[in-house]
C-alpha cells in the first residue's frame, strides 16, 4: 500500500523516484542523509533499516527507537528520523519496519494529510476496501479482528535444527539464525535489541485496541485478504478496477520499473526490488545459500508485490491481469516458501501454465 500511495503522488507530479528525499523534506538530509533518493528508500538501500545515532552508528544500544508516543504525535517521530544517521547506505537491508515512517513524513509534506488519512480518502473509499492505517476506537467497533498465532517455540526450534541437519525445509531460517549468532555485523543483531520498537513480543502493541489507533504504515496496517486482492487487481489492471481509476497506466508501469537485483544482508535473499518498492518474485535466486530458482521463483514468475511475516502473500501479474492475496492467522517461520503459500502458488502456477 505504501508503494501504491507513492505511485499516486508520482502520477500527480508531486515527486519523482529519482528525487532526493531532502528536496521535499530538507531536515531529513541532516546527519549525512542528504544524498538518499526516493528509489534508494523503496529498494531498502537507504541505510535506515534502523534509526542509528549519528555519533554511534554501529552500536545498537544507541539506536533511536520510536515509541507509541512518537507514533501518536508523528511530529516527534519525524524529529527522530531527522536526527538519525545511516548505517551502510547503499547496501540492501530490509527496511520493513522503518520505510513507512519515512514515507509518512513525505506524504504529510506533499499532501497535508497523513498516510492513514490519504489512504482512506483516496483509495479505500473509492474501492470500498477494509484497509486501515490508524483506526479510532469508535471505528474499531465496526470490525471483527482475528488474532494471529505463531507456532510454539519448541516446534519452531525443532524445525530449525532439523533443517540444519539436512532433514527439513527450514534451512533458510537455520542459516539466518546461525549468521545472526556468529556475525556481530548482521542486521538481526540490532533487531534482537530493538524488540519491536520497545514492546515485548512481536508486534504486541498492534494487536491491542489502543495499538491499532496508531499509524504504523511500515508493518502495522490492518486489512483482510479480499481488500488486498482488490488493490492488487487495480495494479494488475493498469491502475483501474471496477470502473474506478486511481492511477494512470504510465504510473503503474513506472512503479514496477527500475528493478535491481541484490542480496539483502538481513535475510541473505537475492531478489530484485523495483523503484516503486515492489519485489519481483520471479527474480529470486537464493536465500542464505539455498537455491530458490526452481522451487520458489519459477512458479512466481511474472508476479510483483510483497510477501509478509508469517507467510502472507500480496502479488499481481500485470501480463495475465491476475491478482492474489493470502492472509494467514497461524504464522510459520519462513517468509517466501512456507507449506501453505507454496501450495497456493503451485496451484496457481498449474492453472496459468495449462
Amino acid at each position: 500500500m505504501e508503494g501504491i500511495i507513492l505511485a499516486m503522488l508520482v502520477d500527480r507530479g508531486l515527486i519523482d523516484y529519482e528525487d532526493r528525499i531532502s528536496t521535499h523534506w530538507p531536515e531529513f538530509g541532516d546527519n549525512g542523509k542528504g544524498e538518499i533518493k526516493l528509489k534508494d528508500l523503496m529498494r531498502h538501500e537507504a541505510g535506515l533499516a534502523f534509526f542509528p545515532d549519528p555519533d554511534h552508528p554501529t552500536d545498537p544500544k544507541f539506536d533511536m527507537i520510536p515509541s507509541l508516543v512518537d507514533l501518536a504525535t508523528l511530529d516527534g517521530l519525524e524529529e527522530m528520523i531527522q536526527a538519525s544517521g545511516t548505517w551502510k547506505y547503499g547496501v540492501r537491508m530490509y527496511h520493513a519496519t522503518t520505510r513507512g515512517f519515512i514515507l509518512q513524513g513525505l506524504v504529510r509534506r506533499l499532501t497535508g494529510s497523513s498516510i492513514g488519512e490519504f489512504m482512506k480518502r483516496e483509495i479505500c473509499l473509492p474501492l470500498e476496501l477494509t484497509f486501515e492505517c490508524g483506526t479510532t476506537l469508535k471505528e474499531q467497533e465496526e470490525y471483527h479482528y482475528v488474532g494471529t498465532k505463531t507456532a510454539e517455540k519448541w516446534y519452531g526450534l525443532i524445525d530449525v535444527f532439523r533443517a540444519g541437519a539436512g532433514m527439513g525445509g527450514n534451512e533458510i531460517m537455520y542459516n539466518i539464525l546461525r549468521n545472526m549468532s556468529t556475525n556481530e555485523e548482521h542486521p538481526l543483531h540490532r533487531y534482537r535489541d530493538v524488540k519491536e520498537w520497545g514492546q515485548k513480543g512481536a508486534h504486541y502493541h498492534l494487536s491491542t485496541p489502543q495499538g491499532r489507533t496508531f499509524e504504523y504504515p511500515s508493518a502495522g496496517m490492518q486489512a483482510n485478504a479480499r481488500s488486498m486482492a482488490k488493490i492488487n487487481a487495480l495494479m494488475a489492471n493498469k491502475g483501474s478496477f471496477g470502473g474506478t481509476r486511481l492511477l494512470s497506466e504510465e504510473a503503474v508501469l513506472a512503479s514496477m520499473q527500475g528493478g535491481e537485483s541484490a542480496v539483502d544482508e538481513t535475510y541473505g535473499l537475492e531478489c530484485a526490488f523495483t523503484q516503486g518498492g515492489f519485489a519481483d518474485f520471479g527474480s529470486m535466486r537464493e536465500a542464505c545459500g539455498v537455491n530458490l530458482d526452481e522451487a520458489v521463483a519459477k512458479p512466481r514468475r511474472g508476479f510483483i508485490g510483497s510477501a509478509g511475516k508469517g507467510g502472507s502473500l500480496s502479488m499481481w501479474d500485470p501480463s495475465r491481469r491476475l491478482a492474489v492475496a493470502y492472509v494467514p492467522t497461524g504464522l510459520h517461520n519462513t517468509f517466501v516458501h512456507g507449506e501453505r503459500d507454496m501450495a497456493i502458488v503451485a496451484a496457481l502456477h498449474a492453472c496459468v501454465t495449462v
